[in-house]
């Protein structure tokens, strides 16, 4: 609903149903009927594909997306395209979020707020994922000159940021606060691992900064890889710049020491103590 009560007038919103087993088909009938958006029902293709259809569709100058579990704040379009207008040489404008339960109960804000600083390539590969994939906006052009989002990853705000960035496209921050972000079980984002993480980096494998990305993002992958999969584990150790840490690597290496059987026993009688 927060979508179809915006404050800025001019949208063309396109709804999209992944052939959801819950009842969602009907009820967004029922909204289509009384707000008149566009309304696609298909197959479960998956988040990114369902985005670079969308963008096929979409005849705006800017291009924002919402998940059907968040909230946007009712000027949350309005207050973007100012800032877009505003800053013609800006191409994709993010911003914090507050965190909410499945119930709607307030959890907090995540800690990522640069409060109108640009976000730079060097910044996202150190430090992580700053750009929100709910709250960003970008100009549609500049996202089809890109090729729309990249159809082999599962995300699409993280690979899309680096990609902009790295092509020099300015992406700024605003600090503000456009969207409420439900925590769940089923958030899209739990679904994401080491391979996709690898695959994420890689792309930027020869840069000066891949360094500080795989050690910010392996060592963690190293230890939970090292229960399961100890041939991914140790090709991790010896491919990747892992910085030691006896929490993350320590572990790691005496998970590899011994048998997966073992390892499962051991954490089923010693449960919440062996990770």
């Amino acid at each position: 609903m927060s979508a179809v009560r915006q404050t800025y007038p001019n949208i063309q919103l396109i709804v999209f149903d992944n052939d959801s087993r819950d009842g969602s088909r009907r009820v967004i009938e029922e909204l289509r009927q009384e707000y008149e958006f566009q309304f696609i029902h298909q197959e479960n293709v998956g988040l990114v594909k369902t985005l670079n259809r969308a963008l096929k569709m979409a005849k705006g100058e800017y291009f924002t997306l919402l998940s059907c579990d968040d909230i946007w704040l009712l000027d949350k379009v309005e207050r973007q395209v100012a800032f877009m207008e505003a800053n013609p040489h800006v191409d994709m404008v993010c911003g914090n979020s507050v965190t909410i339960d499945e119930h709607g109960r307030l959890l907090g804000v995540p800690n990522n707020n640069r409060s109108g600083l640009e976000v730079t390539f060097k910044h996202l590969m150190e430090a992580g994922n700053a750009v929100h994939g709910s709250t960003v906006m970008v100009r549609t052009k500049a996202l089809l000159e890109e090729g729309g989002y990249d159809a082999s990853m599962l995300l699409e705000d993280y690979p899309l940021a680096l990609s902009f960035a790295h092509k020099g496209r300015r992406i700024v921050h605003t600090g503000e606060i456009y969207t409420l972000w439900r925590l769940h079980s089923n958030n899209w984002s739990h679904r994401v691992g080491y391979d996709e993480h690898l695959e994420i980096g890689h792309v930027f494998r020869e840069t000066p900064e891949y360094p500080s990305y795989a050690r910010r993002q392996f060592k963690g992958y190293f230890r939970m890889l090292a229960g399961e999969r100890k041939s991914d584990a140790i090709r991790l150790l010896r491919t990747e710049p892992i910085e030691w840490s006896w929490d993350d690597v320590g572990i790691g290496m005496l998970k590899l020491a011994l048998p997966s059987g073992l390892l499962r026993r051991l954490r089923k009688r010693f449960r919440g103590v062996i990770r």
